[in-house]
């Protein structure tokens, strides 16, 4: 770059300030002071030659007039002296627009240009072309996922729960469920919708809690799917955009507070154990069918993940009138109970307890100990922890259904140990 400067004093009229050349292009800087109201205000006008006319442009500040002088000195030496009629930032754009157009060789800016707004016209203001491009990556990935039947599916989801360690009552529910809804659906898994899904649930004979189960089974099954790739990763499942029906509060039913001594006077052996377990500690009868020696400590019961229907181990505290019973025990090795499927169970302990002269409540023991326990110690969270539920359901479920005074009466060993000496005398 040349640059040539003289003084104010020497100049002649009409004789360049400073001249700028590069590569033979020459840009003059020439001082054009302004005239207003009588005072006179600095200015400078650039001054150069581009395809064969001459070019002109003020500047008030004569280091402005420099830079842009050694710009446009530049551009026209760079050979792009076709752009001089653009503003610097504009020839940057360009430049720079060119610059990233290097990576697609095939391409030219006035094509680009062209099919973008071609591209927007289309889409009417609807997104963008970035938008709209990756919905067209979606929806190739849709059409090249690997396909799967409902009956495949319904096969490996099984398998899967199965390996995973799930209880055998859980993967029986799903087998059970699944089984309608493979005969129901002969297609693959990606061709169901929610709306065919509502409609399979609304033609289900039954209650609109089993309606709920059905829902979670499927979404669970649906999940499945998602996991291995058959349905969308990014996007929620047909089964998950089911809206779940709203079943009326569940009516609690239980024992009287002198049931428990009743029925415990009146049985004997593993059917007295079983009836303490549940009126006295909240075992589910699946759970009692589980149960080994092993797992009744000297305070607690310790209820595995693998015996829990949650699948979340927890300590249940053993009360007296539990430990009373426990104590008379005589303790062996393994199981305590020996029954291998939970009807057979159900059975023994729904025997035992119409055999002590009561009507049988189903989950009637459970529900006692929920309702006197939540009663004997005010605290969803504690009795939740015991019986392996939720605050939640604790507190909608059990509250405010007995008084304390009927929970002292239900917990009570004393009672219960007279009660069965005059039942024996009695016998005797």
């Amino acid at each position: 770059m040349k640059s040539t400067r003289s003084t104010a004093n020497k100049r002649r009229k009409n004789q360049p300030l400073e001249e700028v050349t590069i590569g033979g292009h020459t840009v003059f800087i020439y001082n054009s002071p302004s005239r207003k109201n009588g005072k006179e205000y600095p200015g400078y006008t650039l001054a150069w030659t581009a395809n064969e006319s001459r070019q002109r442009k003020f500047y008030s500040n004569l280091e402005t007039a420099r830079t842009e002088a050694k710009a446009k000195a530049k551009q026209l030496g760079g050979g792009a002296a076709h752009l001089t009629n653009l503003s610097i930032h504009q020839v940057s754009e360009y430049q720079a627009a060119m610059k990233a157009l290097r990576v697609y060789p095939a391409a030219n800016l006035i094509q680009v240009v062209n099919e973008w707004m071609t591209c927007m016209d289309r889409l009417k203001g609807a997104g963008s072309l970035l938008a709209a491009s990756e919905s067209y990556v979606s929806a190739l990935a849709k059409i090249q996922r690997p396909d799967i039947s409902v009956s495949d599916l319904v096969v490996e989801f099984l398998e899967a729960k199965k390996r995973g360690g799930l209880s055998e009552r859980y993967t029986t529910e799903c087998r059970l469920v699944l089984k309608k809804f493979k005969d129901a659906f002969r297609c693959n898994i990606a061709g169901v919708t929610t709306s065919d899904l509502q409609a399979y649930i609304d033609r289900l004979k039954l209650g609109l809690r089993s309606k709920n189960n059905h829902r979670q089974t499927l979404v669970a099954l649906f999940s499945h799917a998602r996991r291995r790739g058959y349905l969308d990763r990014d996007k929620k499942t047909e089964a998950e955009h089911l809206e779940a029906g709203k079943a009326p509060p569940l009516a609690i039913k239980f024992y009287r507070p002198q049931d428990a001594v009743r029925m415990i006077a009146n049985s004997e052996g593993l059917g007295r154990l079983a009836v303490a377990l549940g009126a006295f500690a909240g075992l589910r009868s699946a759970e009692m069918m589980r149960l080994e020696w092993k797992d009744i400590g000297a305070t607690h019961i310790t209820i595995g993940a693998d015996k829990a229907k949650t699948s979340q181990r927890r300590l249940v505290p053993i009360l007296p009138p539990l430990a009373n019973v426990i104590n008379s025990m005589d303790r062996a090795e393994g199981q305590i109970f020996g029954y291998s499927k939970p009807s057979h169970f159900s059975r023994f302990l729904l025997g035992t307890i119409e055999a002590a002269g009561m009507d049988s409540i189903d989950n009637g023991l459970r529900h006692s100990f929920c309702t006197y326990r939540l009663a004997s110690v005010q605290s969803a969270a504690q009795v939740a922890l015991e019986a392996g539920n939720s605050p939640k359901i604790l507190f909608s479920n059990y509250r405010e259904l007995a008084t304390p005074k009927d929970a002292s009466i239900w917990f009570t060993p004393k009672t219960a140990t007279k009660i069965s000496k005059l039942v024996r005398l009695a016998a005797a």
